[in-house]
Parts: structure tokens; C-alpha cells; sequence
């Protein structure tokens, strides 16, 4: 699997299963503008991020919810480790990956879109590069391990960033929503844990409350607590 690396990533703890797919580039895609939804609905694009959150409030509990999770150590054999600028997708069959996972993301942000019916699941370590070229080969990379499913939806977690005195993680989290309103399927907003709902004061300097995710694709439960282990640590 081709991969590039960035400032803000840690060391690859182990080789790439060649059985998953992964990615680091961006080919352009025609967006075909439809909708994002929250609740079954769609959304309207918000200016800023906090008018976004405050307009979901099950999104905020949500939030909230996910950063009350301990971190974790994972091991190695299993995991797919994503670095910045990188995304990987693979299905539960895939007897190599267990796990998709990245960590050290400050002003980055997470995305996991994940396919309910077959099980598909990308994630990706973006910071705001080629931001909605990027979403849409990881959307074209779940909806063709997908083919031939004809049950379920697709879902999408945000999960990153902080108050940064630059507004990285602020721009970031608007293309992100922009971009996903613009895939040629209907996509859930399940999870929108990003910039000001990820963001906690230590000493009057803001910090991100969560940097990793881990997501075990080889079942799925509707709780979210059980999706994600936070703040991983590969031990």
C-alpha cells in the first residue's frame, strides 16, 4: 500500500495487511450534491462550527458520551495504523485487519465512514489537504467494497481538532461537512465530536480531548460508546 507521512503522525508499528485497500491520494471527483443528514434529515451548512453544534443537541450528547471513554493500548498484530495524510478501507471479511486506527492528531481530524449493510469501513487522518477530494475517494472506496449490498446506510463519524489560535481545526470541520453534502448517496452524521466539543483548558492553553480513534470493523453495534476506543496507544 502506498503511503505518505506528515509532520503530525507517529511511527508505523507494523507492514500494511495487503488484503486491506489504502490510499494517501485524491483523484477529482464529480460531487453530485446530495444530501447530509443528521436525524433523517438533511443539513444545512452551518458558518461556523459551534452553530452547527448547538443546532444538533443529540450530536453534543454524543460528543460528550465519547470523550468520557478511557484510552487504550492497542497491539499491534491486527491493527492498520493510519498516518496523516492517509486513509485505509477494508471489510470484516478481511482475515488481516482487525482494526483501523490513528493517533497524534491535534488541529487534524478523524473520519470514519462506514457502510451498516456490508461493513465497509474507512478511516482517514486528514488536515485539511485536498480536503474534499480526499472524502470522496474514501466514499467511492467503502461504496465499492460495498457492491452487491443492498441493505444498509452509510454513516460517517467526526471525531478531532480543537480551538487553535489559526482556526485550522475550525476550516477543517466545515470543508469536512461541505464535503460529505456532496457525495452521490445519502450520508449519516452519526457522531460530530470536532474542534469547540473536542476541545478542554489545561493551564489557560487549549487542548484536543481526543487525538486517536481505534475502530474494530469486525462487528458493529449500535452503541456508541462500543464503536470507538479513544486516545489509542500502540503498545
Amino acid at each position: 500500500a502506498e503511503r505518505r507521512g506528515g509532520s503530525d503522525t507517529a511511527a508505523l508499528p507494523t507492514d500494511p495487511p495487503t488484503a486491506a485497500a489504502a490510499w494517501t491520494g485524491a483523484t477529482t471527483a464529480e460531487l453530485c450534491g446530495m444530501p447530509l443528514l443528521v436525524n433523517n434529515r438533511p443539513v444545512s451548512l452551518p458558518s461556523s462550527t459551534g452553530e452547527f453544534s448547538e443546532r444538533y443537541s443529540r450530536l453534543k450528547e454524543g460528543a460528550e458520551t465519547l470523550k468520557s471513554k478511557p484510552a487504550i493500548k492497542v497491539d499491534p498484530p491486527g491493527l492498520l495504523y493510519i498516518q496523516q495524510r492517509e486513509f485505509a478501507a477494508t471489510v470484516p471479511q478481511d482475515g488481516s485487519v482487525s482494526t483501523l486506527g490513528t493517533e497524534d492528531a491535534t488541529t487534524c481530524q478523524v473520519v470514519v465512514l462506514r457502510h451498516t449493510g456490508s461493513g465497509a469501513t474507512a478511516l482517514g487522518h486528514l488536515d485539511g489537504s485536498d480536503t474534499a477530494m480526499t472524502v470522496s475517494k474514501m466514499f467511492n472506496a467503502v461504496q465499492s467494497l460495498s457492491d452487491g449490498s443492498s441493505n444498509g446506510r452509510y454513516e460517517v463519524h467526526l471525531v478531532g481538532g480543537y480551538i487553535d489560535e489559526q482556526s485550522l481545526s475550525h476550516r477543517l470541520t466545515l470543508e469536512l461537512l461541505e464535503a460529505f453534502n456532496s457525495q452521490s448517496e445519502n450520508i449519516h452524521l452519526e457522531t460530530y465530536c470536532v474542534t469547540e466539543l473536542n476541545d478542554t483548558m489545561k493551564q489557560n492553553v487549549h487542548w484536543p480531548v481526543i487525538y486517536g480513534i481505534g475502530k474494530y470493523v469486525l462487528h458493529f453495534s449500535p452503541s456508541l460508546a462500543s464503536q470507538f476506543h479513544v486516545n489509542i496507544e500502540v503498545s
